[in-house]
């Protein structure tokens, strides 16, 4: 991101903090991610989320911070039935791989990290649609040799991986610079809102 336009950010601001963590998503370039909020700021983002069609789950929360993770739902269903994510996830133990139930499940483990009780949830990576192979290679590696470290850690496919991250930049880019312009988020979702 240029520095122009990263410097113009308000991070107290609501919209620029949803663009700025979820644009991918929010153009359909991603299945879904995480959206960390004051928790004060909860309820107009979901109202946020809505905006674009898309869905929100509560992963975690204190007293004065919410992380939801923001998803398109019919996209990250399809996702987690994939054959290789099926099988990921029950060797994990999951012996219900449904999106609420591996939600659910995920979502105790993730509080569990946040409060440095338990291990990172590494499943997490499926939802939010990484490519399995790197969720498989991070496990394998302990999070270690890498490929290329960008919106995840890469273990495969650098190349057509760094073109992707390229271009979730360029989406947050153009939509902040958008937003910026119009200052209206409904319009950002007409011109961007996910598929």
């Amino acid at each position: 991101m240029s520095r122009d336009v990263y410097e113009e950010i308000n991070f107290g601001e609501l919209e620029y903090r949803f663009i700025y963590q979820c644009a991918p998503v929010l153009a359909g370039l991603k299945i879904s991610n995480l959206l960390i909020v004051n928790r004060n700021q909860a309820p107009k983002a979901l109202k946020l989320v809505r905006n674009f069609d898309l869905s929100a789950y509560l992963l975690y929360a204190t007293l004065s911070r919410v992380v939801f993770l923001v998803f398109n739902k019919e996209k990250t269903i399809k996702y987690m039935e994939k054959n290789e994510n099926i099988i990921f996830l029950k060797k994990l133990g999951y012996g219900e791989t449904s999106l609420e139930t591996v939600l659910s499940e995920i979502s105790v483990k993730y509080a569990g990290y946040m409060e440095q009780i338990s291990d990172f949830p590494d499943e997490l990576g499926i939802v939010l649609g990484y490519p399995t192979e790197d969720v498989l290679g991070y496990v394998e590696n302990g999070g270690k040799d890498f490929l290329l470290n960008g919106y995840w850690k890469v273990y495969g496919n650098a190349d057509e991986k760094r073109n992707l991250f390229h271009r979730f930049d360029e989406v947050t880019e153009e939509m902040i610079r958008t937003f910026i312009s119009v200052k209206n988020i409904k319009t950002v979702a007409a011109l961007y809102g996910a598929a």
